[in-house]
């Protein structure tokens, strides 16, 4: 299959992923995923990427987060139960793949993560031993924050491994997917479809927005290295990418943007002027970025400002709060740690299936029409799921539990980055040094299934890269 056929393929797939998410119905979602499981099914190794294109593009949530009731969508991660079942499958299929093919514990970065994984679901279970029988729907829910990642990484990894051509594929089709769905968004924030929030445009509320940094690194790489024509698309693509940032405005997502665009600049292997360069194009981008979004909506930068200034709002004090975001996270670690401390549980958790009260710190507000917990954990006063990973971690397994997770994948971070220099300049090369300082971004923003199932992915496909033999040629 050439490239262009391919392209076109992806485009008309990612297409009809979007109209089905917003304009379609459960039946049609049903009716997709069986078309790409047959797919799958007639040919593994050259159609399996259709299914990771379904999961990777499909949204979780409506952008209109205030009004979800108005604006349904309709995704796999929205059928009840239908992504976790899924996931399933596939860790059943995964681990078939290694009691068949062992080697694949050979990579030292496979047996890191493996056992990684191994301790962290053991100690929340042997911690939450009683909530398995008390709260047994929430303790799996707590275990598919390991399960769906190890899912997605077994199989991906059994699939593509020593098939260079079809992993680059893959990766062509990550970027023609992902290139398609950002200029839809685009195309939203133009026509203000989305999300107002003052005079800015939020054109997605879906968790997979976290992502962006990761997509920007790959098309700025794919600017600085392709030779032709086409690396001024990327670049505007590049700019897209920004654009579709600061319509967001989280602020956790644009700290890392700024952190991880930087850090590639500086860490990749070009002459010093080149670097300078790049540096220069990056703060003109963002510059010009923000003047088209002042000139089509006037007074939107407001809403970033505002988003970044309140990044340490957390006076629990005070009679009111511009952003609850920020409090609402400080009263979840203070309620998690003197629990910890009354019940000596602060070194390795309460287990999985755990649950914090605010019996030591109330919520000075009233938590109902916020969309942050469950109105039965509210009427409760039992929140099981914390906001952010870290909290959630903490929670789970203890102040020894999040620093080991942290650890292991900054050990990974090193080992990888030693082998990512190894490789020459092509489409592997450029996910690979990519996904690389993103890794930190989806750990630390890993709350939603979809960011779970893309951190198996992507861990996936920069191991495959870096214990590849060769790759499939230069850009």
């Amino acid at each position: 299959m050439s490239d262009k056929i391919l392209s076109s393929r992806i485009f008309l797939f990612t297409l009809i992923i979007e109209l089905i998410t917003n304009f379609g119905n459960a039946s049609l979602v049903l009716l997709l995923f069986t078309v790409v499981i047959s797919l799958v099914l007639v040919n593994v190794k050259q159609n399996f990427k259709y299914l990771l294109i379904l999961f990777l593009i499909s949204d979780d949530q409506s952008r209109f987060l205030s009004d979800s009731l108005g604006h349904p969508i309709f995704s796999i991660y929205t059928l009840p139960n239908f992504s976790m079942i899924v996931t399933i499958f596939l860790l059943l299929v995964g681990v078939l793949k290694v009691i068949k093919n062992k080697n694949i514990f050979a990579f030292s970065e496979m047996k890191i993560l493996f056992k990684f994984y191994a301790i962290i679901i053991l100690f929340g279970l042997v911690f939450g031993i009683l909530n398995i029988f008390k709260y047994p729907r929430m303790v799996i829910q707590d275990m598919s924050y390991q399960i769906n990642s190890i899912a997605f990484l077994l199989v991906v990894f059994g699939v593509y491994y020593g098939n260079n051509k079809d992993l680059k594929k893959l990766l062509q089709s990550i970027v023609t997917a992902i290139t398609v769905k950002y200029l839809i968004l685009l195309t939203l924030f133009f026509n203000g479809d989305g999300e107002i929030v003052g005079q800015m445009v939020k054109v997605t509320g879906e968790s997979g927005k976290s992502l962006v940094p990761l997509y920007s690194s790959i098309f700025l790489l794919l600017f600085i290295f392709v030779k032709n024509f086409t690396r001024y698309f990327y670049l505007l693509m590049f700019l897209v990418s920004l654009l579709i940032t600061l319509s967001i405005a989280s602020r956790s997502t644009m700290v890392f943007a700024i952190l991880i665009l930087i850090s590639l600049i500086f860490i990749i292997n070009i002459s010093k002027f080149r670097k300078y360069l790049y540096f220069g194009y990056f703060f003109l981008g963002v510059s010009m970025t923000v003047v088209v979004i002042e000139t089509i909506r006037p007074g939107a930068m407001v809403n970033v400002l505002w988003k970044l200034n309140s990044f340490g709002e957390i006076n629990i004090n005070a009679t009111s709060h511009s952003s609850l975001s920020p409090v609402i996270r400080y009263i979840e670690l203070l309620n998690i740690f003197y629990a910890h401390i009354e019940n000596y549980t602060i070194f390795f958790g309460s287990g999985f299936g755990s649950y914090f009260v605010d019996s030591y710190v109330k919520f000075p507000f009233n938590l109902f029409g916020i969309h942050a917990y469950k109105h039965e954990w509210i009427i409760n006063r039992t929140f099981f799921k914390p906001h952010t990973t870290p909290i959630f971690l903490f929670l789970k397994i203890g102040l020894v539990g999040v620093l080991y997770y942290y650890g292991v994948f900054t050990k990974l971070f090193f080992l990888l980055k030693q082998k990512v220099k190894e490789i020459e300049v092509s489409l592997e090369y450029i996910f690979a040094l990519a996904i690389l300082p993103n890794i930190f971004l989806i750990i630390t923003k890993n709350y939603s299934s979809k960011m779970q199932i893309a951190l198996g992915i992507y861990i996936a496909i920069v191991f495959l890269i870096t214990n590849s033999k060769k790759n499939e040629g230069k850009l």
